[in-house]
């Protein structure tokens, strides 16, 4: 039975992508920056009789993921598959985008996928197989009104 991690899981796609790799039999790791929203849809897996492990991240922290990726290891042994889908997207004007919201926004949204990406590689590159799937926006290419800090995360992980 494989291993899928997924960031951001704790509602929305990322909380759909969880559920269906849930109904493969596949073992998930339901990860968010909210704990209590991770644990729910870690339950929601479990209740159908399938294995989940809830775990609180934060991804742009790189002590944050170390940790994930070791709980992940601790629980289930291995990574197949990490998804990349955390994101935030706090609607600002330009005028208004503060360094600290952009450097949040960035930290979320294209540095986690390198802090989780460069923590699984050495695992899939181990066992010679893995997958990451980075999930982006169509933002990336046309921009979005009050959202130069998202538009610019989105390209940069293209």
């Amino acid at each position: 039975m494989s291993v899928a991690l997924i960031t951001g899981a704790g509602q929305g796609i990322g909380r759909a992508i969880a559920i269906a790799f849930g109904m493969r039999d596949t073992r998930v790791v339901v990860a968010d920056m909210n704990g209590p929203s991770a644990s729910k849809v870690k339950q929601e897996i479990e209740d159908v009789g399938k294995t989940a492990l809830a775990i609180e991240v934060d991804v742009s922290s790189e002590p944050s993921v170390t940790l994930m990726i070791k709980r992940t290891l601790e629980e289930f042994g291995t990574i197949d598959v990490l998804v990349n889908n955390a994101g935030i997207y706090p609607s600002t004007s330009i005028e208004e985008l503060t360094n600290q919201s952009w450097d949040r926004v960035i930290g979320t949204n294209l540095t986690g996928p390198f802090l989780c990406s460069r923590a699984a590689v050495p695992i899939m590159l181990e066992k010679k197989k893995g997958r990451i799937i980075n999930l982006s926006s169509t933002t990336a290419f046309r921009g979005a009104q009050n959202g130069a800090h998202y538009a610019a995360s989105k390209a940069g992980l293209l």
